[in-house]
């Protein structure tokens, strides 16, 4: 009975829930504008707790947003409020950037909160594994 029940499949335990981890980002600068575009992430745990912070440069890299991150069928994803200010007075809009993962990285897309076949980028943006920031260095003042 003993040989029996060793020779049954020990259950194992479940994996851990691997978050990503690092820095990922497409900016780019226009060598004919020296405009920036693009998008750039940091993941990182606070309290324990799944992060992400993201800059979106569109002409430049003007602010960061902090979010939780959360997982999805399809991989990760957060949200952040844009803030504008016109002559009618100040608005807001939560956007939802989602990840899926690719090869070397994720693809990144965004779409107003509640509204995700209303994607605001013609085409996901590749974002790859970077060694430092540009983006985000332009956004917290390291770059010129």
């Amino acid at each position: 009975m003993l040989a029996l029940l060793s020779a049954l499949p020990v259950a194992a335990k479940p994996a851990a829930a691997v978050w990503p981890q690092g820095l990922f980002g497409s900016v780019r600068m226009s060598e004919e504008t020296g405009d920036l575009g693009g998008m750039e992430i940091r993941f990182f745990a606070q309290g324990g707790r799944p992060m992400v912070e993201a800059v979106i440069c569109e002409g430049w890299c003007n602010a960061s947003y902090t979010a939780p991150l959360e997982r999805t069928a399809d991989g990760f994803a957060f949200r952040y409020v844009e803030r504008y200010e016109s002559s009618k007075g100040a608005t807001e809009e939560v956007l939802r950037v989602t990840l899926e993962a690719a090869k070397g990285g994720f693809l990144a897309s965004l779409a107003p909160e509640g509204e995700p076949q209303t994607l605001l980028w013609e085409e996901a943006a590749r974002l790859r594994r970077l060694k430092q920031p540009f983006g985000l260095a332009v956004v917290h003042g390291q770059k010129d």
